[in-house]
Order: C-alpha cells, then structure tokens, then sequence
C-alpha cells in the first residue's frame, strides 16, 4: 500500500502511460534500439526494423526519458 499520494499518483501513471508507436517511412512498427556508440552510450532511439536488410528506409529518430522525440536525423 503507497504511504503518500503522491507515492499512489506515480504508481498509477507509471502504470498507464500510453506506448508511443512510431512508423518509418516504410510504414512499418518502429522497435526502440540502444545505441552502443561512446558518444551516445545507452541513449534509446526508434529506426526502422529494415536497417539491415535491403530496402530499409533510413528512418531514424532519438528517443529523451519521456519517450517523446528529440530530433529527427535524414539518412
């Protein structure tokens, strides 16, 4: 049992944040990646899931805490 509200609104938020669902340019589901990179380490992002095959679109989009876009990059 939460010993504050606010302690009892996080939760419930938390719980039921909306996903947020991006398409590439493909119109495919966007999944969200990790970058690996030392200047970015950790830094989540959604591509388009065709980067590796041939076809993929490039799409490209860096992803802050909230889960709302920062920027936009063109590949």
């Amino acid at each position: 049992m939460p010993t504050s509200s606010a302690e009892s609104s996080s939760n419930v938020n938390s719980r039921f944040k909306k996903k947020i669902e991006v398409k590439c340019w493909c119109e495919d589901l966007c999944p969200v990646f990790v970058s690996r990179t030392p200047e970015n380490p950790s830094k989540k992002f959604w591509g388009c899931p065709n980067y590796k095959g041939e076809g993929g679109c490039g799409f490209f989009r860096w992803i802050d805490d909230e889960g709302v876009q920062k920027q936009n990059m063109m590949p």
